[in-house]
């Protein structure tokens, strides 16, 4: 109820109503369990565009490296096929004819964690999410992000061509539409679609001569966009991160598939759609409105692939669109460290578009490279460490058009003061070098809430992620209210413990996005955003937090946080040898800079720390 109560306050009525009167009057849900939709035939026609790839420029062998997480692809094999219903069974097992008598399956459905296995005897949405199990496993694994780089292999004469369609007619065959956990979330759908293009793409001039596989290829494509489009994660004008991924994997298929009326109409509304959500999820700052780094670098990710398509297909961006695009990639290369590693405030589940290179989850170098490709006058601090792939991958998905943009940096300074609270308090962080303060420039990110001092020898990021224009819910956003992030001469001093984990455990999901795990003061029992302890709240926090910057000079900054009664007030100074944090607050108080013993660097992967 008081989730309800929230969301009342932040959603306009009229989607309120609409909601109210889609539950009373609900259709009945469409029982995959009882059609087949796999087998129609396809009037579509395939148009390969990427004839110019230089499959050099792809150094690295991900494929036999690559994972899912923490899995590497031979965990998720199994002994034998899944046994489906009746209905699905025909089409089935005339794929599984074709697969090689040597070929091992994969287990679409099994969470490797906790050994439990979604049921492919169910509809995708009635699946049994139980504790202790994460659904994100097969999700992730289901995305088929390892295509493009097994493609890259079997170019590369290291794996054979027949590997690729084992695995496709695997998965089309094991994955009734609307069974098990593959047709769960279309963010996901919307993933794997664009990574099943691109890698057939890739091999096209060596598989289009087998007809009847590329039939029953763009047969699963138009099933996939058909799905989409019936299940499209639009939420009456609500949209998050979700909705880019289901109109990006809706783009890559109106590009590649031949144009007809039906085409035309699906590339119209993708392009619409992703142009107006570029407005509506991207502040003037560039930072994305869902309130972390991570998702930010994930939803850029989509806008760059969206804007390469756009250009490709003769789209007219307008000036707002290309200015917070450049700025949402401005935004990842000034959170990049000295190590390329973002600061990773509120939630990290390491998602991507592509995973080309199987990057580190903390590292966003490659979607730099990309930038250099769609803009002529790119800014950023960038050294591209001669891994150019992206960059001109982009290049050849755009077909060669860039936009002609720049926009000088200036400094913001804010002069202010403050009276000084009835607690206060005072913690130093010594660094092991001298450090020149005038090459420290300071950044800022007013809407998003991030404020940055950063030179080749300093960073400092100090989160005031709290703006009520962000989503709704608030749900990737973590407590970490003038917490902060310091690295000094290529050492970590301060981190952001990450996230670890969501549903499958929803005691550690609470405690890595809680006060206690961050780098701010603690205030007797009070959380700086309330949450709802079961599963209905783990993507929702109550909007309460408040923060502003109140002093900026060349080396301190001076920002207040309130909530629930708390006032709190942060300085920070930058010496040439120390960070002083000085803190006053109304209220008793206790610091809790690196009192936390828990990190986690990417999504389900938790490291203790001494």
């Amino acid at each position: 109820m008081r989730i309800f109560l929230r969301i009342i306050k932040s959603v306009p009525v009229k989607i309120i109503l609409f909601r109210i009167y889609k539950r009373i009057f609900k259709k009945s849900y469409e029982n995959y369990s009882r059609k087949e939709y796999r087998g129609y035939n396809s009037k579509n026609y395939f148009i390969p565009i990427l004839k110019k790839v230089n499959i050099e420029e792809f150094k690295q062998d991900n494929y036999s490296h690559f994972k899912v997480f923490e899995y590497k692809l031979q965990a998720f094999k199994s002994k034998r096929k899944p046994q489906l219903l009746d209905m699905h069974s025909s089409y089935s097992n005339r794929l599984f004819k074709e697969i090689s008598d040597d070929y091992q399956y994969f287990d679409w459905q099994i969470d490797l964690k906790s050994g439990y296995r979604f049921n492919i005897h169910q509809n995708s949405n009635r699946q049994d999410i139980l504790s202790g199990v994460d659904i994100k496993i097969p999700w992730e694994f289901g995305r088929m992000q390892h295509l493009p780089c097994l493609a890259f292999a079997i170019l590369k004469g290291k794996i054979d061509l027949k590997e690729y369609k084992d695995q496709i007619l695997d998965f089309i065959a094991s994955n009734p539409v609307g069974m098990g956990a593959q047709w769960v979330c279309c963010m996901d759908i919307g993933i794997r679609l664009s990574n099943l293009l691109i890698s057939f793409d890739l091999l096209y001039h060596i598989i289009q001569e087998d007809k009847w596989f590329c039939g029953v290829f763009i047969n699963s494509v138009d099933a996939h966009v058909k799905f989409i489009i019936k299940h499209i994660e639009y939420k009456e004008g609500l949209t998050g991160n979700h909705y880019l991924f289901n109109l990006i994997g809706l783009l890559f298929t109106a590009t590649y598939l031949k144009s007809n009326d039906e085409i035309n109409k699906l590339k119209s509304f993708a392009i619409k759609e992703l142009q107006q959500e570029m407005i509506k999820q991207f502040f003037n700052d560039g930072g994305h409105f869902e309130g972390s780094t991570a998702y930010h670098c994930l939803s850029t990710e989509v806008m760059i692939y969206a804007t390469a398509l756009m250009l490709r297909n003769g789209v007219e961006l307008s000036e707002e669109y290309i200015n917070r695009l450049y700025l949402s990639g401005k935004l990842i290369s000034d959170i990049s460290k000295s190590n390329d590693e973002i600061s990773q405030f509120g939630d990290n589940d390491s998602g991507r578009l592509f995973f080309f290179n199987n990057h580190n989850s903390l590292k966003y170098r490659n979607l730099l490279s990309a930038f250099s490709s769609l803009f002529q006058d790119v800014k950023y601090e960038l050294d591209l460490d001669g891994n150019h792939f992206e960059r001109n991958f982009i290049s050849i998905l755009s077909e060669g058009n860039s936009i002609s943009f720049s926009r000088d940096y200036c400094k913001e300074y804010i002069s202010g003061s403050f009276i000084e609270l009835a607690y206060q308090d005072q913690y130093i962080l010594p660094f092991n070098i001298n450090i020149n303060l005038d090459n420290i420039k300071f950044i800022s990110y007013t809407e998003f809430g991030l404020n940055i001092f950063k030179s080749e020898s300093f960073y400092l990021a100090i989160s005031s992620i709290s703006n009520s224009k962000m989503h709704h819910s608030w749900g990737h956003v973590h407590n970490d209210k003038l917490s902060f992030e310091l690295r000094v001469n290529n050492n970590d001093l301060v981190k952001d413990p990450g996230s670890y984990c969501y549903k499958s455990d929803i005691e550690m999901r609470n405690l890595f996005r809680g006060r206690d795990a961050h780098h701010s003061i603690i205030v007797d029992k009070i959380e700086q955003n309330k949450w709802i302890d079961n599963k209905s709240g783990i993507f929702y926090l109550d909007r309460e937090s408040k923060c502003r910057v109140i002093d900026i000079t060349n080396n301190s900054i001076t920002l207040e946080a309130r909530y629930y009664g708390v006032h709190h007030i942060r300085k920070f100074i930058i010496t040439n040898s120390k960070l002083i944090v000085n803190d006053y607050c109304n209220k008793p108080f206790e610091i809790n800079i690196n009192k936390f013993k828990n990190y986690s660097p990417s999504y389900g992967s938790l490291v203790k720390v001494l």
